[in-house]
């Protein structure tokens, strides 16, 4: 923690009562119903005024030194006057992932875009004792927890349906309805309906009724009758010719 610091900035976790310094752990940083935790700050009246950052990220592990390469997860920085108060929010990683929390002073945003122009300034990403990004010296307060390791997230399968793959069934019955028959001697069917058809104007419908098969027997039975009497009326004018 600098030196400096306690005579310059004060911190409150509820928002009611300060002090010159503050402890950060699982318990006191519990997310409101933004998804976010909160720190108070007010800078003491008559210095120089204070600039805090805040920042979390998710790690490898429950402690620093296992911490590895982290992820940055949410930055806030606040800039106070003299006599002023303000507050520091940020996002958290999920209930139960592997985090760390830095709160410092200063407003470099430790995320290892150093060649970024967005208006921050930009400092390594920390990496547990690898690489110290935060310094000792501007660190007012740190903590490290958590069960699981979420630094990669493995994308869900996407459902498939079958229904997509495969025909519908009125889609089956349209093509059937429209179709051409392969039988020559089939009865055509018209493809956009008829007022003779029954309502669904399915081939189905005129077997139930008989339609089809009445219509072709009466018809055969008429051909055959015909048939037979000229048959008949040959023969006998044949016998007749020859009688005469």
């Amino acid at each position: 923690m600098g030196d400096d610091l306690p005579a310059l900035c004060q911190f409150s976790l509820d928002g009611v009562n300060f002090y010159d310094s503050v402890k950060l752990n699982g318990a006191n940083l519990k997310p409101t119903d933004d998804g976010k935790v909160h720190i108070q700050l007010r800078a003491r009246g008559g210095g120089i005024g204070c600039i805090v950052s805040l920042a979390s990220y998710l790690t490898h592990g429950a402690t620093f030194a296992a911490s590895g390469k982290q992820v940055l997860v949410g930055f806030d920085t606040v800039a106070l006057r003299p006599g002023k108060s303000g507050s520091l929010d940020i996002a958290v990683p999920r209930t139960g992932c592997f985090e760390q929390i830095d709160l410092y002073t200063g407003q470099v945003k430790f995320d290892g875009k150093l060649h970024s122009h967005d208006g921050h300034e930009h400092g390594p990403l920390p990496k547990g004792p690898d690489v110290r990004a935060i310094k000792d010296d501007i660190l007012i307060a740190a903590w490290n927890g958590g069960t699981k390791d979420c630094t990669s997230k493995k994308p869900s399968p996407s459902p498939t349906s079958s229904a997509s793959s495969q025909p519908s069934v009125a889609a089956q019955e349209g093509a059937t309805l429209t179709s051409a028959p392969s039988d020559p001697d089939a009865v055509p069917m018209p493809k956009g309906g008829s007022e003779n058809l029954a309502p669904t104007g399915g081939i189905a419908d005129l077997a139930n009724t008989g339609a089809v098969d009445s219509g072709l027997l009466a018809g055969s039975a008429a051909v055959l009758l015909a048939g037979g009497a000229a048959i008949v009326v040959a023969m006998r004018r044949k016998r007749g010719g020859t009688r005469g």
